[in-house]
């Protein structure tokens, strides 16, 4: 009877290195689908091009401590405002890193070999239209086995203007009767093109007047253009309306021809940041 009792342990023990097996394996599949889903490196998810300004867009990466990666393969595809898409090509295979890593890119980069509607994309980055963006995505090699595993983190390059963005809005509107009234809102610039940004004039949305902001990169002087049914816009003669680079502080001075005179705006935006 002893020896039959004895015999009868090893079923549960059996059963036992089992599930030991069993939890082997499950870890092993909970790594993997980590590693599917960005657990092998971590990009920087966005990085926002500014038309105008951006000359070099830097990409930090992290390479977590772990299974260790020989090869890790960039690929990039734009996307147009609309959500069409150009095809997609190997931009860069990264190899010799540490645990850290910065992808320095220029447009040059970034167009290079990419097909939108039968044609590369333009020489110049600001005919790029905003709202569009560059998606770049990794894949990785393992250095065991040679196994390349699609890491699911990727990175948005999204592309805006130099200026565009959440402002508070201080000034004075000059009335030739009623008197002076302060400006104090925020208001939100919204890009157009690599150069323009639309917004309300002065305090007027209620009535309806909206403008674009017009900045000259290489001046950083600024100009105001009516929107229709806003009355012609005319910048003031003797002031200068402009970006301050070094604050992203822009003062504007301007005016209108109304029945009873001018109305004159003097407005100071400030970054919110």
């Amino acid at each position: 009877m002893k020896k039959i009792k004895n015999i009868s342990r090893w079923p549960f023990l059996l059963g036992f290195l089992i599930l030991i097996v069993a939890a082997c394996n499950k870890n092993d599949v909970t790594t993997t689908k980590d590693a599917l889903e960005g657990g092998l490196i971590k990009p920087l998810p966005a990085f926002f091009y500014k038309l105008g300004l951006t000359t070099q867009v830097d990409i930090s990466i992290t390479i977590p401590g772990g299974p260790q990666i020989s090869e890790i393969y960039i690929y990039n595809k734009y996307i147009n405002n609309d959500g069409t898409e150009s095809n997609e090509v190997l931009l860069k295979t990264l190899t010799g890193f540490g645990s850290h890593d910065t992808l320095h890119l220029s447009y040059a980069d970034l167009r290079k070999d990419i097909v939108f509607n039968g044609l590369p994309l333009p020489a110049a980055d600001t005919s790029l239209p905003i709202g569009s963006s560059f998606v770049l995505r990794y894949e990785v090699k393992m250095a065991d086995d040679g196994r390349r595993l699609v890491n699911l983190a990727t990175t948005t390059i999204g592309i805006s203007n130099f200026f565009a963005g959440k402002y508070h809005d201080a000034g004075i509107f000059h009335h030739p009767t009623a008197g002076d009234r302060a400006i104090n809102e925020d208001k939100d610039l919204v890009a157009i093109n690599a150069f323009e940004c639309t917004t309300s004039v002065a305090d007027l949305v209620g009535n309806g007047y909206f403008m674009k902001i017009h900045i000259d990169p290489a001046t950083n002087l600024a100009t105001c253009i009516a929107i229709d049914p806003s009355p012609t816009l005319i910048m003031t003669p003797d002031k200068v309306s402009k970006l301050d680079p070094a604050t992203g502080i822009i003062s504007l001075y301007y005016f209108y021809v109304g029945a009873s005179g001018d109305r004159v705006v003097e407005e100071t935006y400030t970054p919110i940041l």
